[in-house]
């Protein structure tokens, strides 16, 4: 995924207050790992990981939020291997 385009993921439009939350979701997407069928959840080790390495202490709403991006991106990752796979399955 993390070599994907994902237009949900690039809005451009996300507030100042919360960039920084942006920036730790891209950087942690950036080194999510795939099972062979599709992408792994950005783990609760990943993130404890990555704050560690940064030396960063989340608040509990900035890891909420890296959450809820990160199901956003996996129900797009779904969206497009289903529309891949459908369109395979087309040109048999």
């Amino acid at each position: 995924m993390s070599n994907k385009y994902i237009p949900e993921l690039d809005t451009g439009s996300i507030p100042e207050p919360l960039s920084h939350v942006w920036y730790w979701f891209l950087q942690l997407n950036s080194q999510r790992t795939s099972n062979g069928f599709g992408i792994n959840p950005i783990t609760n080790q990943d993130m404890w990981f990555f704050f560690q390495l940064e030396n960063i202490e989340p608040e509990p709403w900035e890891v909420n939020l890296i959450r809820r991006f990160d199901r956003v991106a996996l129900e797009v990752n779904s969206k497009q291997q289903t529309q891949e796979n459908n369109q395979n399955k087309s040109k048999k």
